[in-house]
């Protein structure tokens, strides 16, 4: 069990930006048989419980999204829409880490700080709204 699972992790991990949902939502339809539908079902529900619960508990400082993107990335293996939208924004972000990395230190420095004000400011006018 832990080398087929060590096994679809690498299909996963060695997949390129763009296709790597697709490509692993492939290889686990070439892996299906009567005896895991349980395991889909499972893997379905307990996704979209990831999911909602992420989205729940994103606005909290902590994981929050991140769970909800595990979440998505369990049900890719299930919903080839999720899967391609995945694909899309690994690319999307991708290309939005690159050009910012490729930004003056400076200018990086100056955008974090801008980020960090807008929050602190979020997070004061919902504490005076919730007041």
């Amino acid at each position: 069990m832990l080398d087929g699972m060590k096994r679809d992790m690498a299909v996963l991990r060695d997949g390129h930006a763009g296709t790597r949902f697709q490509k692993y939502r492939q290889h686990m339809c070439s892996q299906r048989d009567s005896k895991r539908s349980f395991s889909r079902v499972v893997s379905f529900v307990l996704g979209w419980l990831l999911v909602i619960g992420g989205l729940a508990i994103g606005w909290l400082p902590g994981p929050g999204g991140f769970i909800a993107i595990i979440g998505l990335a369990m049900l890719s293996r299930e919903v080839p829409g999720i899967a391609c939208a995945l694909d899309f924004c690994e690319v999307v972000i991708r290309g939005i880490l690159r050009w910012f990395g490729q930004l003056p230190l400076w200018i990086r420095l100056a955008m974090g700080v801008l980020i960090a004000g807008v929050s602190v400011l979020l997070v004061c006018s919902v504490y005076r709204l919730l007041r």
